[in-house]
């Protein structure tokens, strides 16, 4: 009976650490793709800024002061950052910023209620290990289902250190490359956990790009 009992035991803390890893690296991917969609949502709002300032300062010149003399100069230069804007529009548009920020926003929410789910399973599992294996499988096949569409979008690997990083961060693990439990989103050297900035202005200036 009691090996029968310590089984059921074992059995149940396999699942549990199961629930845990797909909470971590859930997260992980939240923290990316949400990362992803607030960059590219800074770039799309300087666009829009942009294509409407333009016009409203030549328009708002004009009605101000009529045709000064200075008005020539200020239209050309205007017209160069609206041939800058079209270029970077056109950039975005190549590029599929938008689509890549309404992804990017999706999925961040959606991994993130996965790895919400993950958790309360960890926490609080049903005492009946069939029911808590099956509720286990039921968040897995979604997660699965969600891996799938996020793997199609190009991540790299500085991005997925940087997931990491910040799993580990929130679920206070222990990095497996470099030993040590990350408190912080400044970058390393580790390879599993860090090199995701190589950039030494940006790595000085890090709390503003995590």
């Amino acid at each position: 009976m009691s090996d029968a009992s310590g089984s059921h035991t074992d059995e149940a803390n396999t699942v549990r650490t199961k629930c845990w890893d797909g909470a971590l690296h859930a997260y992980g991917t939240s923290f990316m793709f949400q990362r992803r969609a607030r960059i590219l949502g800074q770039r799309l709002n300087v666009l829009t800024y942009i294509g409407f300032l333009v016009p409203v300062i030549i328009g708002g010149l004009v009605l101000a002061y009529g045709h000064f003399k200075s008005l020539p100069t200020v239209i050309a230069i205007a017209s160069a950052f609206a041939l800058a804007q079209t270029v970077v529009s056109l950039w975005s548009v190549v590029g599929g910023w938008v689509a890549g920020y309404s992804y990017s926003a999706t999925s961040a929410a959606d991994n993130a209620r996965l790895a919400k789910r993950y958790e309360d399973l960890a926490v609080l599992p049903p005492d009946d290990l069939t029911l808590f294996r099956h509720e286990y499988e039921k968040i897995l096949i979604r997660d699965e289902s969600r891996q799938e569409q996020d793997y199609q979008q190009g991540v790299n690997e500085a991005e997925k250190r940087r997931g990491l990083r910040a799993a580990f961060r929130q679920y206070e693990r222990e990095c497996p490359g470099c030993g040590k439990q990350p408190i912080s989103m400044e970058p390393t050297d580790c390879d599993i956990c860090g090199n995701f900035d190589h950039n030494p202005i940006r790595r000085i200036r890090g709390r503003l790009w995590n």
